[in-house]
């Protein structure tokens, strides 16, 4: 079908109407919309929507023929699915709910185009591009399979890995060691297990510490934003469970590859759900509670908690309120769960005391960092006295980042545009796209398995973007939306998520992270079979 030609403001007044649009618009009134023209829309949260009209300017200066444009900001909820259902004519949307999967697996007349052939492009512009070398083959594993729907088709391309975990204030740590170190004290080292980080926050409480972190509080996050505690539980829960449990949980699936609710039951969820009790427990004093997670954000950067848990959007998301760049905000490798050496698989290799456990973790950690280990080798683990399964099961604890797979960008079946919307997601994952994308975002990239210090932004991006580029090129990627395995999204409101842990663990009727995860495997067994029936899966 051809596009009507109409003024780009009618155009978006049409879809006001249609999706209550918002935010800054259009401004040349009489450009036309027609046969040459690549319609472009932003379903806009914490990373905005200008790397859309800056990646639009520099596709046009291309001079393809083809003339994009975006077109004001949308509303969330539900965006996506709403747009095709009333067929507007766009032709491209960067949303935020991956609904792609929802809507091809639904009635709808319309559908999502197949951008298969867009993993199946060159990798462009890159030092890992060469012949034969694939969009795939560039991002991240856990996105292409996030990305494939059951037909073994990409209906969406992700534009963002969307990942959040473990921050601190650089600015008033290095203040507070140069303090601690001028008082003739021993400075504060950054923890890499759970023991060695409550051993640093009850430090953080003593007298001599809090003096020279002028008060700091030791952790702050939002009541009303419980989501972003996800960042920390998600990791937790998959450093003890190991990567494959992980994945099968993502499922609804055991290790048998049983659509079952005794997932819920593993002792990976009380183990993680312990640690975050400890963290939240107003008995313990860590935890500074805001009111919401702007005024959480904005605390943070001024220095009032050490720690928090925030995603690679906030330094956007503050850059109204504040300069990026005023303090120093780093993001650091989540701590590994110290009681991971009581897990099935890797138990054997760790005996005596608790402390002498928890000391060979330490070792085996910090050898893991300062060799950059990807992957276990037989030396390695002799040298560390381990097997080599038991490094490789350490290796993946270490690298794992949970994140939040649901930023996709998506082209309507019905969209006259069908190469140019194609070609012009090929261009946004090029190393040209990704500079571009960078600059538009603090430091915001797609989920690509490459050298980020190649980037000419990175050389003189702030603190906390070269952090987020850091772990976004050596890091082994897991999360749940919700959007990517039949129990989720097709059973809909009834995805897998973890209870509330701020009401349970930091409110005034505490539980014990035992109850908590019972409640869980209780909440979903009553709801598993409907939930199977929903999904449209059983049992062989």
């Amino acid at each position: 079908m051809k596009k009507t030609v109409r003024s780009l403001i009618a155009l978006a007044m049409a879809a006001v109407m249609l999706l209550g649009l918002v935010g800054c618009g259009l401004t040349a009134q009489e450009e036309q919309v027609d046969e040459n023209t690549l319609v472009i829309q932003v379903e806009s949260k914490g990373y905005g929507s200008q790397f859309a009209r800056d990646l639009a300017e520099a596709y046009n200066a291309k001079n393809t023929g083809i003339r994009a444009v975006v077109l004001n900001d949308a509303n969330s909820g539900g965006f996506a699915s709403t747009a095709l259902t009333t067929n507007p004519p766009v032709d491209v949307f960067f949303t935020i709910q991956n609904t792609v999967f929802q809507v091809m697996s639904g009635t709808e007349k319309n559908k999502w185009a197949d951008l298969s052939d867009i993993y199946s492009s060159p990798l462009e512009g890159y030092a890992e591009s060469g012949e034969g070398v694939t969009v795939a083959d560039g991002i991240e594993d856990f996105f292409v399979e996030s990305f494939t729907y059951h037909d073994g088709k990409q209906y969406a391309v992700p534009w963002t890995a969307g990942f959040g975990g473990f921050m601190y204030n650089k600015t008033r740590w290095d203040k507070t060691n140069e303090n601690l170190k001028a008082a003739g004290q021993e400075p504060l080292e950054m923890p890499v297990t759970t023991n060695e980080m409550f051993a640093l926050f009850d430090r953080m409480q003593e007298q001599s510490v809090k003096e020279a972190s002028n008060g700091a509080y030791v952790f702050t996050c939002s009541s009303d934003a419980s989501g972003y505690l996800t960042y920390l539980f998600g990791n937790w829960y998959s450093q003890y469970a190991g990567r494959e449990a992980a994945y099968n949980f993502l499922q609804g699936k055991d290790e048998n590859g049983v659509y079952t609710a005794d997932i819920f039951k593993s002792d990976a969820r009380i183990q993680a759900y312990d640690v975050m009790a400890k963290l939240l427990s107003a008995e313990n004093g860590y935890t500074k509670l805001e009111s919401n997670f702007q005024k959480m954000q904005r605390s943070f950067i001024k220095g009032t908690a050490m720690f928090s848990t925030n995603g690679d959007w906030m330094e956007n998301e503050v850059s109204s309120d504040l300069n990026p760049g005023d303090a120093n905000i780093e993001f650091v490798r989540i701590p590994v769960i110290s009681s991971i050496v009581n897990a099935d698989g890797i138990a054997a290799d760790f005996t005596g005391t608790d402390e002498e456990k928890e000391a060979k973790l330490i070792t085996i950690i910090n050898y893991i960092d300062e060799n950059n280990l990807s992957a276990a080798t037989a030396e390695a683990a002799g040298q560390l006295g381990v097997s080599e399964n038991t490094l490789q099961r350490l290796i993946e604890a270490r690298l794992v980042q949970y994140c939040t797979p649901s930023f996709c960008v998506v082209v309507p079946s019905y969209s006259d545009q069908m190469d140019a919307a194609k070609d012009f997601i090929k261009f946004m994952l090029s190393k040209e796209g990704q500079e571009i994308f960078m600059k538009s975002t603090y430091g915001i990239g797609a989920p690509l398995s490459v050298d980020m210090t190649q980037f000419d932004y990175y050389a003189n991006s702030t603190t906390l973007s070269k952090s987020k580029l850091n772990l976004l090129q050596n890091s082994i990627m897991i999360g749940d939306e919700g959007n990517s395995y039949p129990m989720q999204y097709i059973s809909g409101g009834l995805k897998m998520t973890m209870m509330d842990m701020i009401n349970e663990f930091a409110g005034s009727k505490i539980i014990s992270s035992e109850t908590m995860a019972l409640n869980e495997y209780e909440h979903y067994k009553a709801l598993w079979e409907d939930m199977m029936k929903a999904a449209g899966v059983k049992n062989n």
